[in-house]
C-alpha cells in the first residue's frame, strides 16, 4: 500500500468522482482510476460503489477512511512542525477603538 494511493483514494472519497478527485489532485483520470485499482488490490477490498451518482464508499471503504484521514493528519502536522508553521502565538493583543465607534454600541469584538 502506497502513501500516494491513499491520497487518491482520500481525494474520490471527498470529491465522488475520479475526474473530481483528479483535478484536486492535479492527475489525469484515467491515473486516478489506476492508482485506486491498486489501492483496491493491495488491500484486497471493493473500497468504492461505482454508481450513476458517483463513488460510494463501501462499509470497508468507510474503514479505510478513518484511518486514512489520521495518516494524513498526522502526515500535515509532520510538515508544519519541520517547516516552522507549528508555532503558537503568543502575547498581549492590544485593540484600540475610537470613542464614536464605542458610542455606537458596537463593543463585541
Amino acid at each position: 500500500m502506497e502513501w500516494g494511493d491513499l491520497r487518491v483514494f482520500l481525494a474520490v472519497a471527498r470529491e465522488r468522482s475520479l475526474g473530481g478527485a483528479g483535478r484536486r489532485l492535479g492527475q489525469s483520470q484515467p491515473t486516478m482510476g489506476r492508482r485506486l485499482r491498486a489501492l483496491e488490490e493491495a488491500v484486497g477490498q471493493t473500497l468504492f460503489q461505482r454508481t450513476k451518482d458517483g463513488f460510494v464508499l463501501t462499509d470497508e471503504g468507510a474503514r479505510v477512511l478513518v484511518h486514512a484521514e489520521r495518516m494524513e493528519d498526522e502526515a500535515q502536522a509532520l510538515q508544519r512542525e519541520l517547516t516552522g508553521n507549528d508555532s503558537v502565538l503568543e502575547g498581549m493583543l492590544r485593540v484600540t477603538a475610537s470613542a464614536s465607534s464605542l458610542a455606537s454600541g458596537s463593543r463585541t469584538i
